[in-house]
């Protein structure tokens, strides 16, 4: 997840090819947060279920 200063479309392709997941930039407000990490623990959730059914 990348936290920037810049909303440029280039800057946030640089940070996806750097192997970021995500990208915020500033400001933002806590709604946007919440939904990023919502979305970032719901993928983190699902692939520990998906390792604990592989068992």
């Amino acid at each position: 997840m990348a936290l920037t200063a810049h909303a440029l479309d280039h800057i946030k392709q640089e940070c996806f090819a750097a192997g970021m997941d995500g990208h915020l930039s500033k400001p933002f407000d806590v709604a946007q947060l919440d939904k990023i990490l919502q979305q970032f623990s719901s993928i983190q959730l699902s692939q520990q279920q998906d390792r604990k059914n592989s068992v």
